[in-house]
């Protein structure tokens, strides 16, 4: 399967923390580590999947 991301909700390096009531999304691939980002923009220029694909496999 080949996932079109073209924002940082639907990638599946991005993860979230903080709280229920007011949740972080973070990157996990960013430099520095857990970069903050805003789930609802496009991706930020400093996005090292901006001009990537990736292939998720799924194995049974």
């Amino acid at each position: 399967m080949i996932k079109i991301v073209k924002s940082c909700k639907d990638c599946p390096f991005c993860c979230t923390g903080g709280t229920p009531e007011a949740p972080q999304w973070g990157c996990n691939v960013s430099t520095p580590a857990l970069r903050l980002v805003d789930p609802e923009a496009e991706r930020p220029r400093w996005c090292i999947l901006r001009n990537e694909q990736y292939i998720v496999r799924e194995f049974a």
